[in-house]
Parts: structure tokens; sequence; C-alpha cells
């Protein structure tokens, strides 16, 4: 047993020194060259650490021939300018295939004209078998959108296109946008959302005829909440309190009757109208 113990132990020995840098391409006196035999070549891979073979696994997975090998494409990196609507079918973590991208986006913008305007606008810098863009709307930016509008497409272009839709809407709050890209093939794809600021008118009112009889009187009111309820007051030119209503009910015109309203004797008068936090105060001429 000891003598089979030595003899395997001067055999490691051996091949730790044959392989060794020493061993292998020089001897120490002659600083000859040597050449690895097949054998021992064959005995370091049997011999190498889980950590060389998984260093050596990840470093052939970056090379192009390894993705050629196993997909079946040239391997490339997936590169992704501006904002596109589709990307290329993805083959593995590091590879795309090469199919040109249906519609290329490069800008889609949006901002409040007035408080019942909303003005996009997107770009394209080419376009594939695009039959054209659903425009939607949602407010919250979620998964409440809605379809408000539909602009044609280009076809195919490889050109920059530019495109323009006007949204009739008015909203004190934030507006989300996206658009919806349709193929004449049926297939669809989404692009980045967008928000628009809202737009809150300052609550007004004047008075039409001023002065005038209080049979023909109103008052015209504006405003994004000025047609549901608002607070009313009227008070005399000593600052008394007239009239007062809390919930006073406003007509799809925005308008007030002051036919409506207790009897007025002539003189003059001034109102105060409170509406969603806002107010807005202003004086008028009741006459004989």
């Amino acid at each position: 047993m000891m003598k089979d113990f030595v003899i395997n132990l001067c055999r490691v020995l051996y091949l730790v020194f044959a392989i060794s840098p020493f061993g292998v391409y020089a001897q120490t006196f002659s600083h000859s060259v040597m050449k690895i035999p097949e054998w021992k070549t064959n005995l370091v891979k049997l011999i190498k650490l889980p950590v060389q073979e998984k260093l050596e696994e990840i470093r052939a997975r970056s090379t192009p021939e390894y993705y050629a090998k196993l997909y079946g494409v040239n391997g490339i990196l997936a590169k992704r300018e501006g904002v596109v609507l589709r990307t290329a079918e993805i083959c593995g973590k590091y590879v795309c295939s090469v199919t040109p991208l249906p519609v290329n986006l490069i800008s889609f913008k949006g901002e409040r004209i007035d408080a019942s305007r909303v003005g996009l606008t997107w770009e394209t810098s080419s376009e594939t078998n695009n039959a054209g863009f659903e425009i939607e709307r949602s407010l919250t930016g979620t998964i409440d959108f809605e379809k408000v509008g539909f602009v044609d497409g280009g076809g195919t272009v490889a050109k920059n296109k530019t495109y323009a839709f006007s949204d009739l809407f008015s909203n004190e709050n934030v507006t989300y946008y996206r658009l919806k890209q349709l193929d004449y093939d049926g297939s669809f794809e989404y692009s980045r959302i967008i928000a628009v600021n809202g737009f809150r008118e300052l609550l007004t009112f004047i008075t039409i005829p001023n002065p005038g009889t209080q049979n023909n009187t109103f008052f015209q009111i504006a405003g994004n909440d000025a047609s549901g309820e608002i607070d009313l007051t009227i008070l005399d030119s000593k600052g008394q309190v007239l009239y007062k209503n809390n919930r006073l009910k406003v007509r799809n015109d925005k308008q007030i009757a002051l036919g409506r309203l207790p009897k007025l004797t002539a003189g003059l008068y001034i109102a105060k109208i409170i509406c969603a936090g806002q107010q807005s105060t202003a004086s008028f001429v009741i006459r004989e």
C-alpha cells in the first residue's frame, strides 16, 4: 500500500511539474521549447476548477459566433433611439433580430391651448404599413384610456412626417394621452404616455344689462366649475345681507336671472358668488 501511494504521489508531482510554465515552455538550463503532449492537455481539462469553467462559459457567450450558432442570426446589441413604438423581436438577452420597426416615433408632445382645447403633435422618422393613429385620453394614466380621435398614417414612408390633433376637452387637473399606432393588418402598438396640465378658469360674472330692471337683468357666470351649484349673496350698499342661497342651481348657459330672486327696490347692490373654493364679487344697479 505504501509503495503504491509513493508511486502515485511521484506521478502527480511529475505531472504538476510537467504542465507548469517552467516544465512546459522551457528547460532550466537549455531554454529549449517543449511541446505539451496531448494527454497532458486532456489532463488539464479534467482538473479545471468550477470557477474556471464558468468564466470560460461567460466569455464564450459574449462572442457573436455563440449567438449565430444558437439562434441562427448575427449577434447584435439591441439599440433603442428616441421613442420607438415597436421593438424588434427579442431573440435572447443580448441579441435581437434585424426586423425593421414599423413606425419610429421620435417625438410626442401635448399642451393645453386654452380652457377647452389640448393640442397634440408627434413626428415619425419612418413608417411601414402604417394605417394611422388612434388618440386615447385618460384622467388617471392607468387603465381608463378611451379613444377620442383618429389620424390617418403615411403608409410606408422613409422620411420625417409630422402629425397634429386638437382635443376639445376641459379639465382643471392633469390629462394623460397616448397613441395607438395601427398597421394595415390590424396589429397595433402603444406610444409612451404624456401628461398635459389642466387649466382652471377664474370664477367671474357680469350683470347684463347694468343698470337694468330686475325682470330683464341676469348674471352671466364664467369659470370651469360654474355649471352646478353656487353660493349667492346679495347685499345692499351698506353691506346688509338681503338674500343668501348656498345651493343655488345654475343653468347650462351659466346664467342666473334676477327675476327669480326676491323683489329688489331701485338702488345699488353687491353680489357675491362662491363656487368650488373660488369667489367673485361685482356691483350692479336696479333701476325703476
